[in-house]
């Protein structure tokens, strides 16, 4: 079973609580999820070391800002 199937029921249930309740911090959250998924768009299929570069390079520090605590957290 494809990961972005389990996610699919919720994600609209996400994006509608964030425009509806105005939660910044959310709202930043889901925009940065989203560029995280461009990105895997963007390799999919590629062999597996342009993969590991591409998310070494792009995917890092967004999965580091996602982190609580982290000082640059959803910017």
């Amino acid at each position: 079973m494809d990961a972005r199937a389990l996610l699919e029921p919720s994600a609209p249930t996400v994006r509608e609580a964030v425009k509806k309740h105005n939660i910044p911090i959310a709202e930043a959250a889901v925009r940065q999820i989203a560029a995280r998924y461009a990105l895997e768009a963007t390799v999919r299929g590629a062999p597996p070391q342009i993969r590991l570069d591409a998310r070494t390079e792009h995917s890092a520090p967004i999965i580091t800002a996602l982190k609580p605590g982290s000082r640059s957290s959803c910017r």
